[in-house]
């Protein structure tokens, strides 16, 4: 993936976290969530990206936003 690439996704990945929408954690409402779940479409806090690693990938498949 190129550098150019990887910009214009971490862009689309910011706007989608500024959402009203997206501005508290799926599971427990804690403001700013900086995880993802990639297969669940939702962006979780560290405590709960924590819990969904230990799910499984083929459960809950989570990402930092600004990380990974």
């Amino acid at each position: 993936i190129s550098s150019q690439e990887k910009d214009k996704a971490q862009k689309i990945l910011d706007a989608c976290i500024k959402n009203p929408d997206n501005r508290h954690c799926a599971d427990c409402n804690a403001l700013g969530p900086r995880w993802a779940s990639m297969n669940l479409g939702i962006f979780v806090c560290l405590n709960c990206s924590g819990i969904h690693r230990r799910l499984g990938v083929h459960i809950s498949k989570v990402k930092s936003v600004t990380l990974d």
